[in-house]
């Protein structure tokens, strides 16, 4: 009989307590730094999902953690290839877990999230949470704020968890303010561009949307097919829900098509991503060459 089981995780995603379908412990599992168990723990099941919450295969006395990635060596603290982007990281070893420091970070892919986006995820979650708070609080409960706020952590969850690598890069040129999103082809990495380092929160709050609609497959970002007013899953609805979210924050909102910024008029007016786009049946029964030109746009999808 097929056993389900329940997981009581600690702050870095870790297996601790595990349950049956029946709420008795099976497990109770205490970690050393890099994932290795330490004696002390109780064990009545050999369910495998332990450090991270990922699998450690044991067949063959392998002991290795599949992270999706690469394989860790949770006794030597590093995995058994190097990590794909590691030229951006040219100071540190290519096999190292979490940059050497497993008790600040963590890596659900075994690839990257990286530091910078890292803090302004983490400034987005605090304001998130004291408008989360305020709005609870307020002599009129503002619902639309609850449902934003709460939406805004939750989707910083699960971009933390992605396996695409999101950056935060500072691009000067863009000018004092302004932020933008985009794909970084040398890195594989999409961006978030910002203008100087203090951007309003707003605009922060604005480009983690577009982040998410990027992981949700509800966005593009990359050069337009020349038959395609702009990039393949970007439409108005896009702009609309990221001005909605930045809105919460004290940006600018626009909450029809017909209100948002001139600039957005020749984008698609209706709701684009990968199962309603007029063309996907034409593109995935195009040639090779089309389609590979069509879906590297949105390497994640």
């Amino acid at each position: 009989m097929q056993v389900r089981y329940s997981y009581l995780k600690n702050y870095q995603g870790n297996n601790s307590v595990v349950l049956n379908q029946n709420g008795v412990v099976q497990q109770i599992n205490h970690y050393y730094p890099y994932g290795s168990l330490m004696g002390e723990g109780y064990n009545v099941s050999s369910q495998p999902y332990r450090y991270g919450g990922k699998e450690l295969v044991t067949l063959e006395n392998l002991n290795l953690s599949d992270f999706g990635a690469r394989w860790l060596d949770s006794p030597s603290g590093t995995f058994t290839t190097m990590d794909p982007l590691c030229e951006d990281f040219q100071h540190l070893s290519p096999y190292l877990y979490c940059a050497g420091n497993p008790i600040k970070y963590i890596d659900p892919s075994g690839m990257v999230f990286t530091d910078v986006t890292q803090q302004y995820a983490n400034r987005l979650k605090k304001e998130a949470i004291l408008r989360l708070v305020g709005a609870i609080t307020a002599q009129k409960v503002d619902w639309n704020v609850i449902s934003e706020a709460s939406s805004t952590i939750k989707e910083i969850i699960i971009l933390e968890k992605s396996s695409q690598v999101y950056d935060v890069v500072e691009d000067v040129g863009l000018g004092a303010n302004y932020a933008t999103t985009r794909a970084n082809y040398r890195n594989k990495r999409i961006e978030i561009a910002l203008g100087d380092k203090d951007v309003s929160i707003d605009l922060i709050a604005h480009e983690f949307k577009h982040l998410y609609q990027f992981e949700t497959s509800d966005y593009s970002i990359g050069p337009k097919l020349s038959s395609e007013p702009c990039n393949f899953f970007y439409d108005q609805y896009d702009e609309i829900e990221a001005y909605g979210r930045g809105a919460i924050f004290g940006g600018p909102e626009f909450p029809t098509i017909q209100s948002l910024p001139a600039k957005y008029s020749n984008y698609h007016n209706k709701k684009m991503n990968a199962t309603r786009h007029p063309n996907i049946k034409k593109i995935i029964r195009g040639p090779i060459k089309k389609k590979i030109i069509v879906f590297r746009i949105f390497q994640n999808q």
